[in-house]
Parts: C-alpha cells; sequence; structure tokens
C-alpha cells in the first residue's frame, strides 16, 4: 500500500483474503499464512520458503482476482 501511495492499513485486505481461502479452496493453512505476508518461522526459515508452493499461490490469487472483479 506504501508503494502505490494509498493511505490505510492492510489488515482488512488480509483477513478477507484468509477468509476467502479457507472457506474456498483446499489450501493448507501455511500456504495461506504466506499468501497473506505474515511472517512465520526464523529468518532462515523465510529465507528457504519464499518461493514455496509458487505455482498453487498463483493460482489462487488469480482465483482470488476473479472473485474481487464479481464483487
Amino acid at each position: 500500500m506504501r508503494v502505490c501511495k494509498l493511505n490505510g492499513v492492510p489488515y482488512g485486505f488480509r483477513s478477507t483474503l484468509r477468509t476467502w481461502l479457507m472457506e474456498n479452496t483446499n489450501i493448507t493453512c501455511e500456504i495461506t499464512e504466506i499468501m497473506t505476508a505474515h511472517r512465520m518461522g526464523s529468518e532462515v526459515a523465510r529465507a528457504f520458503t519464499r518461493s514455496a508452493d509458487l505455482k498453487q499461490r498463483r493460482h489462487y490469487m488469480k482465483e482470488w482476482g476473479a472473485f474481487r472483479l464479481r464483487q
């Protein structure tokens, strides 16, 4: 949001995305946390999971975008 110079905080965006993911997909909680930009594990662990399940995350973000466009 800072990059786009938008005022506000992303908490509502994160919680809405997380709720949608949990109710509409079979995605794991771990990947959901990564997608909502929550910090998990140590700095070293985060470095190794940066690209974890990128294909799956990309798929669900496209689904999320399509869902939001229908709103």
